[in-house]
């Protein structure tokens, strides 16, 4: 009646990891299917972190939680019924072979730890092909990422790498840093960008989804450091984060993107302040109007 999943058989609302979407008798024992909550949705950081490693394949263990009826007078220890209140997701359970069948994580590519960088004044101009040309004399890798001292320099300025191609240049992805006076700083514009490649607010960057989080997470720190709200943090999307034009706005509306309550405001009164300046409809603005608009957007803050 209530397929619940919990974290560790803490019986709470707040401690929900999933629902059971099916669960049955086979003849190896009890099969299911678990939806797990999505991440951004988990509000409690237990069940956050228990469920991201779930979903990573590092944690496969579970647990039933019930009562256990032995009505077999012949046999003492014969389980004759189970009464099942939950299954818990847990770090090592009582049978060794109620696992799920996930994999072991085998190829983590990965997730450039946080490097806690300084920040760059945020009104600096950003361009990621620069970053890479300076980030890469600053590392002495002119030559080439000939050694591991080099590889670990260079990746500073990134958020991502494959780990199987470390030795070449297109293996790093989402930089978020430059080089100032021979030190390396993290640029706030570089920072927005990242975050909106990660949205998918340009070509979605081609990472393995189950990384996704760590980078998610080293960008809320970044975000957190500059005092800034993050879109990953808060679900929501904020425009003055991007170099935006028209083809991004469209691309962000069609994919369902949330706006706080004050952005959305003022998006929708720049509308109405173009709409009621043209006696045309909006759909027939032309480009100068639609210009006029992508500038103004730039602006909220």
């Amino acid at each position: 009646k209530n397929p619940v999943c919990f974290v560790d058989h803490k019986n709470s609302a707040s401690n929900i990891a999933g629902n059971f979407v099916e669960l049955k008798e086979n003849d190896k024992g009890l099969f299911f299917k678990l939806l797990l909550r999505a991440l951004d949705q988990i509000f409690n950081d237990m069940v956050k972190d228990a469920v991201s490693s779930y979903m990573n394949g590092f944690g496969r263990a579970l647990s039933i939680g019930g009562n256990w009826l032995f009505g077999d007078p012949e046999h003492a220890n014969h389980l004759t019924k189970a009464l099942i209140y939950e299954i818990s997701l847990v770090g090592v359970g009582a049978d060794s072979n109620a696992l799920t069948d996930t994999e072991h994580v085998k190829e983590f590519k990965t997730v450039v730890p946080y490097q806690d960088l300084p920040l760059a004044d945020e009104g600096t101009q950003w361009s990621g092909s620069s970053a890479r040309s300076n980030i890469k004399k600053w590392a002495g890798a002119e030559e080439g990422l000939t050694t591991s001292a080099i590889k670990a320099k260079y990746r500073k300025g990134f958020l991502w790498f494959d780990t199987e191609n470390d030795d070449t240049f297109g293996a790093y992805k989402l930089p978020i840093a430059n080089v100032f006076d021979g030190t390396l700083k993290a640029v706030p514009k570089g920072i927005f960008s990242a975050a909106g490649a990660v949205q998918g607010a340009r070509t979605p960057v081609s990472i393995p989804e189950n990384e996704v989080s760590g980078v998610k997470t080293n960008l809320n720190k970044y975000y957190k450091k500059m005092d800034k709200e993050s879109p990953f943090e808060k679900n929501v999307f904020r425009l003055d984060y991007l170099s935006l034009d028209e083809r991004i706005l469209e691309h962000l509306l069609k994919s369902g993107v949330r706006f706080s309550n004050k952005h959305a405001k003022k998006l929708v009164t720049l509308i109405k302040n173009g709409y009621r300046d043209d006696s045309d409809s909006v759909d027939q603005w032309d480009a100068d109007d639609w210009g006029k608009l992508m500038a103004d957007i730039k602006t909220i803050k």
